[in-house]
């Protein structure tokens, strides 16, 4: 009994020391509105009491009333402002009237040419033909994300315009967030094109630089010396990433530990202690992964993207798609592929082995491998799909009666889709597993069974980022995420045979490319843990040992 209160007593000390020491490396963390509070103030360029900050074009009747401004039946006219601005931020109140043709017209290139085509339009116009161009919208590049009526009534822009990406609130609901880099800085004008238009309370903060942001942020990180991933355990693309980070960072150590095995419980020990060691999480989306989502252990993701290209929610494909948890914030998913059963078309032949079923048939026994489906990993992945496809029924079968090898590496089914017996694998173990055989001059035609959804199902790998809340080093953790999730970063990924979730990344295998417009089953998705739970289950009943 005093030797076990001794070790007790022994961890109580080594946590708290742990937690004293995390206490003396924290730095104050970056934020775009700290940053913006220390370097600049909101300014007044009109609040009822003259237009001196703005220059008239056209021939509009502006005049003062009261507190606002108002012009009647204007004809392309506009108040524009003096001054250029880069990044900023706004709020103007205005009172159009229901047939009011009006606008907010952002980065204008040239005051004697305010157009869509020089600037950012922001519509004020209920009765617009198009109602992707209504009140709210940015004309031409995106429609408003909810469609409200100003007519008759104040209302107010809050507008965010920084770097590339532009973020509007209309009335305080957000109806445009869109990135887009045609202009990068310029004027602002109201427009008077028709109908009755008021201004009002018309306030800007200049804001710092998307340059000037990031360039804190990693002066900031730089004092925090480190960042602590929970990372690959793959050891060519843990190579790749020290190699990449150092030449980037060379002041920001990034420490990495492997994201496997009992590592969510000891996240979970650690965080009730009050110990919080990690900063970033780069890996799997699997059961445990989730449960740490689910007590609070994941910071939202979004407004840690501080660069516009990473912070494009179209750049993704759509958030909804992105995120694997189940609120869409949390956990981002930056590769995406097609998930299938690899086999060795010299050995299985293509024309008899066409459907998933066929696995089920007596000719394919003994000669299947899957990555263990009674533990997280691919085995299960696969194991959730086929459940959904087949049944129960089918899945104990497929394991219990066809004699399958219950793979504890990739590298154990690489080396049976190349030397046999088992030429099939579920699922494909990749590339960089079948790579040594190939380099060995060992000759293959491994293929996927197919890539609809009756053959395949959407997968995303090791790709799932988030970053933790309390984390040690939170700047260095921003960095690493904008850094990983770079057009830069996620195009020499490619080497790993990486399809990219970014859009403006070309695939690096178009093969295992999901069909445009077709739905595929996510088996890696929050959605789906009670269908994966439920296949280690069954997997544990078939062959228990």
């Amino acid at each position: 009994m005093a030797n076990v209160m001794k070790q007790l007593t022994l961890i109580s000390a080594l946590v708290m020391l742990l937690a004293a020491c995390q206490k003396q490396n924290e730095s104050p963390e970056i934020s775009i509105e700290a940053l913006a509070t220390s370097n600049s103030s909101w300014e007044s360029i009109f609040s009822g009491d003259s237009l001196d900050n703005f220059n008239k074009i056209g021939d509009a009747n502006w005049r003062i009333v009261e507190d606002y401004v108002e012009s009647v039946d204007g004809d392309h006219s506009f108040l524009v402002t003096k001054n250029h601005y880069d990044d900023f931020e706004m709020h103007i109140e205005f009172w159009p009237s229901p047939d009011a043709n009006s606008g907010v017209f952002l980065r204008c290139q040239n005051p004697q040419e305010i157009a869509n085509e020089t600037c950012y339009e922001l519509n004020i116009y209920d009765l617009h033909s198009n109602p992707d161009n209504a009140t709210g919208s940015i004309i031409n590049l995106a429609a408003p994300l909810v469609a409200i009526q100003a007519g008759d009534r104040w209302n107010s822009f809050d507008i965010s315009v920084i770097g590339s990406r532009i973020v509007i609130k209309l009335n305080d609901v957000l109806v445009v967030d869109f990135v887009d880099d045609s202009f990068s800085t310029g004027l602002v004008g109201l427009q008077s094109n028709g109908g009755l238009i008021r201004f009002r309370n018309v306030q800007v903060r200049p804001l710092p630089s998307e340059n000037d942001i990031w360039t804190a942020t990693v002066s900031a990180a730089e004092r925090e010396g480190a960042v602590v991933c929970a990372c690959p355990p793959i050891g060519s693309l843990g190579e790749f990433l020290d190699a990449e980070w150092s030449s980037a960072f060379p002041n920001i150590t990034l420490e990495r530990t492997s994201a496997v095995g009992d590592w969510p419980s000891r996240i979970t020990t650690e965080r009730e202690a009050g110990v919080y060691l990690w900063d970033t999480y780069f890996w799997a989306s699997n059961p445990p992964v989730f449960a740490l989502k689910n007590q609070g252990a994941f910071v939202p993701l979004i407004p840690e993207l501080i660069l516009a290209e990473n912070a494009d929610e179209a750049t993704w494909g759509g958030w909804e798609n992105a995120f694997m948890d189940k609120e869409k914030q949390f956990l981002l998913s930056f590769r995406v592929e097609l998930g299938s059963v690899a086999f060795n078309a010299g050995e299985i032949s293509p024309a008899e082995f066409t459907t998933i079923d066929d696995l089920l048939k007596p000719k394919y026994k003994g000669r299947i491998s899957i990555d263990d489906p009674r533990v997280v990993g691919g085995g299960d992945v696969f194991g959730a799909w086929f459940l959904t496809e087949f049944g129960e029924d089918a899945w104990k079968s497929l394991l219990a009666e066809q004699d399958v090898l219950f793979a504890a590496t990739k590298d154990e089914q690489a080396r049976g889709l190349a030397r046999g017996p088992h030429f099939i694998a579920i699922p494909n173990p990749g590339a960089a597993s079948l790579r040594p055989y190939r380099d060995a001059g060992v000759e293959m035609d491994v293929r996927n069974l197919g890539n609809d959804s009756e053959t395949a199902f959407l997968s995303i790998a090791y790709s799932t980022t988030g970053v933790f809340t309390e984390a040690p080093h939170p700047n260095a953790a921003r960095v690493f995420t904008n850094w990983l999730l770079s057009k830069d970063i996620q195009t020499k990924l490619k080497r790993f045979a990486h399809n990219s979730r970014r859009l403006d990344v070309t695939p690096a295998d178009p093969k295992k490319y999901p069909k445009p417009g077709v739905e595929y089953f996510y088996p890696q998705s929050e959605a789906a843990i009670a269908v994966r739970q439920t296949a280690i289950e069954l997997a544990k009943e078939a062959r228990p040992n």
